[in-house]
């Protein structure tokens, strides 16, 4: 019988994390891995050759790898952002998760 693998060896190995905590906007740039970012506080509109995703405070956005995107935001905007590499990742396209306020 084969073994499953554990749950650490599929979790996906961190490349960057950092946070963003000012009024400027962020030029186009890309990463060679997935990005995802929370919207903390604020709201902004992220740009990419296919698409703008408009975003505010509780959102996530969902960033593949090697997509030139930026960040105008145009007031002050706080943001969370991990870079991740994995095997499986959420897609091709740019997408955008609206979380919902949820009591555990």
């Amino acid at each position: 019988m084969a073994k499953s693998p554990s749950p650490l060896s599929i979790m996906p190995s961190l490349v960057f994390a950092g946070k963003h905590m000012r009024p400027d906007n962020v030029r186009s740039h890309a990463h060679a891995c997935p990005e995802l970012i929370l919207i903390v506080e604020g709201h902004c509109q992220v740009d990419t050759e296919q698409s703008s995703l408009h975003a505010s405070a509780g959102d996530l956005l969902m960033m593949p790898a090697y997509i030139a995107h930026n960040q105008i935001s145009n007031d002050y905007i706080h943001t969370l952002y991990v870079g991740y590499d994995t095997d499986q990742p959420l897609g091709d396209e740019p997408g955008i998760i609206h979380l919902e306020d949820t009591q555990m």
